[in-house]
């Protein structure tokens, strides 16, 4: 991002208000189903961020858009797999996808509640990477308090949607299917 930064800014391209988080969370669902890596995402996003080629707020966004485009490398695997495996991709998929849209929903607050744990174990006003970084934990550990509540809500539903086959006799095994079997 140095070699490029008197090139390409990104930080030209910073958009404002709703359409801006709206904007940036897109480009890191993108950046995240192109890198196949949540955590290679982060480390770009960072990254920029650190070399100010994009700005703090539009950061946060991308950060958020990075832990929903993960879901796209679970889906696509759960594509072939059993029952187990699509239920497993859509209980992930659901949990980003809620917790995302509730941080985007409630990113001032955070923004403000990040700013308050940063200063108090002294990290500068300006230390955005860090800020960064205390965000992503916040958000998903706001994602554990709010879905652990909701989890049997969660698998009734995904029991709902992928349903298995209730064809098994009584001399076929219940529990082991053909995944177990190969390990």
């Amino acid at each position: 991002f140095d070699a490029y930064g008197s090139s390409i800014n990104l930080a030209d391209y910073s958009i404002p208000g709703i359409w801006g988080l709206v904007t940036f969370t897109v480009f890191g669902i993108i950046i995240t189903i192109i890198l196949q890596s949540s955590s290679a995402s982060m480390a770009l996003i960072l990254t920029a961020l650190a070399a100010g080629q994009i700005m703090y707020p539009n950061a946060l966004a991308m950060a958020i858009g990075a832990n929903i485009g993960t879901t796209v490398t679970a889906i696509l695997g759960a594509a072939s797999s059993n029952i187990a495996g699509k239920r497993l991709a859509g209980a992930h998929f659901i949990f980003n996808l809620i917790t995302g849209i509730l941080a985007l929903i409630f990113i001032v607050p955070l923004g403000i509640f990040v700013n308050y744990i940063a200063s108090g174990f002294g990290v500068t006003a300006d230390n955005y990477t860090i800020k960064l970084s205390i965000f992503h934990t916040l958000f998903n550990l706001i994602g554990i308090i709010i879905m652990v509540p909701l989890i049997d809500r969660l698998i009734n539903f995904l029991n709902r949607i992928f349903i298995e086959k209730e064809d098994k006799r009584i001399e076929q095994p219940y529990f082991l299917n053909e995944s177990v079997l190969a390990f």
